[in-house]
């Protein structure tokens, strides 16, 4: 078969270089579990136990640190305080409540009939003719090989009604009900009830390894809370897409289908697929720099406020319609950032360039040379120009610190043939001399 055919086969045998084998090559073993079932008060995967006693479920609200079936319990009944419910929880939650066994003494049959008879003992007591159980000689129905006559669920200590079944009379009908699932998967699921944890399973081999890169990324950073509850619908609904990868759907097209689900899974979705494509792509300058819009996070020795991380923060060149101009902002703010200058500040040194390349493509400027001679802005140049009202003065100032000291060194190199200038004097815009005083006259 193929790669593609049998994804257990590509997963043991990646491609060397290859998205899977990076993978395969990141995820520790704690993270590799089909299951992922986070530590008792965990920080990052939260999972608080609830705090009725013998209760081994998850508080399902961190205010109130109660599973889900305590808490409608005790919202339906109205208590006044947390203290007045848990002096008097109740029974057991369902779930966690012992089946009822044979009412004969040391048989651990489960209960079938209404009379507390188990169903072989049901048989014996209505041969006999029904009698009194108090007064009836019950036989002795105890299996001979007791190791192997218990219930396959960890939890149950009853006995199977036969050699054929794996599980008590309550169980197996449970089993039945389920469809007749595989075994362990089965008593999988129902140790995991009521308990925090992450199933995996329905997922293909990339996909659960890149779902639990996501994981073991969030445990690492711990600067999110991901609680269970806010990863299972992103599994859900990447299991019912049919993709492969993550990466197979660009950030907008996970926006759209997850426009339905929790705002924190979409979240989780979206760090997740920023977290696969920085292991494929690599990070520093080599790998940011070409792009036309920097991700800082993947930057060395950048850092937010107070030495933070920087998480999805972008310094968008892009949007720069000059070319020339565009590259000498990726120098000079590549200069700005290894020398130690905050993300803000860089940040508005960018969105000046931005405006001020606006600027020249309103009045016609193609080269850069054309500013310093000033030949597009003559008296009888038929281009209008903007009054300087249309400009704020944090963006003439930045852009006109940025040009008068970036420019000045990187015209020299360009192309301005020198016959071409005007013999006669050049009468300016007052918008003109405005953004170009102080420049250097060549």
């Amino acid at each position: 078969m193929t790669a593609v055919e049998n994804p257990v086969k590509a997963a043991e045998n990646p491609i060397p270089g290859s998205v899977l084998a990076k993978l395969m090559a990141v995820v520790r073993a704690e993270f590799r579990a089909e299951v992922y079932v986070p530590a008792p008060n965990d920080r990052v995967f939260i999972s608080d136990q609830c705090i009725v006693a013998d209760c081994d479920r998850t508080a399902d609200t961190l205010k109130q640190r109660l599973c889900c079936a305590h808490w409608q319990r005790f919202r339906k009944k109205h208590y006044s305080s947390i203290e007045q419910f848990l002096a008097n929880p109740g029974p057991p939650t369902l779930g966690r409540r012992a089946l009822a066994a044979c009412v004969v003494e040391g048989c651990r049959h489960a209960r079938w009939h209404r009379s507390g008879l188990c169903r072989k003992h049901c048989g014996y007591w209505k041969r006999a003719g029904q009698p009194d159980l108090s007064a009836w000689e019950a036989p002795d129905l105890t299996p001979e090989n007791l190791a192997q006559a218990g219930c396959r669920l960890p939890f149950c200590d009853l006995w199977v009604e036969s050699r054929t079944k794996l599980f008590c009379e309550g169980h197996y009908v449970r089993w039945l009900r389920h469809g007749r699932p595989d075994l362990e998967r089965f008593v999988t699921d129902c140790g995991l009830v009521g308990t925090a944890h992450i199933d995996l399973r329905a997922l293909p081999p990339q996909l659960r390894l890149e779902f639990q890169y996501a994981l073991q990324c969030r445990y690492d950073a711990r600067s999110r809370v991901t609680p269970p509850r806010m990863v299972t619908p992103a599994v859900r609904l990447v299991s019912t897409l049919g993709i492969a990868s993550l990466l197979d759907l660009s950030e907008q097209q996970w926006r759209d289908a997850a426009a339905a689900r929790p705002n924190q899974s979409l979240i989780f979705l979206l760090d997740a697929r920023y977290a696969i494509e920085a292991l494929r792509d690599g990070s520093g300058w080599e790998v940011e720099y070409p792009r036309d819009v920097w991700r800082l996070d993947r930057l060395p020795g950048i850092a937010g406020p107070g030495g933070r991380p920087c998480p999805r923060a972008r310094l968008r060149f892009d949007r720069i319609s000059h070319p020339r101009l565009r590259d000498l902002g990726k120098r000079w703010s590549r200069l700005r950032l290894t020398s130690g200058l905050s993300i803000g500040a860089a940040r508005a040194g960018v969105d000046a360039l931005t405006r001020f390349s606006d600027f020249l493509a309103l009045v016609g400027v193609d080269s850069l040379a054309d500013i310093a001679t000033g030949r597009c802005w003559n008296a009888t140049s038929p281009t209008p120009c903007p009054s300087p009202a249309e400009t704020t003065s944090r963006s003439t100032g930045s852009a006109r610190s940025t040009c008068s000291s970036r420019l000045s060194a990187s015209t020299a190199g360009m192309t301005a043939c020198p016959q071409e200038r005007p013999s006669t004097p050049v009468t300016r815009h007052p918008s003109v001399s405005r953004w170009t005083a102080g420049w250097p006259s060549s």
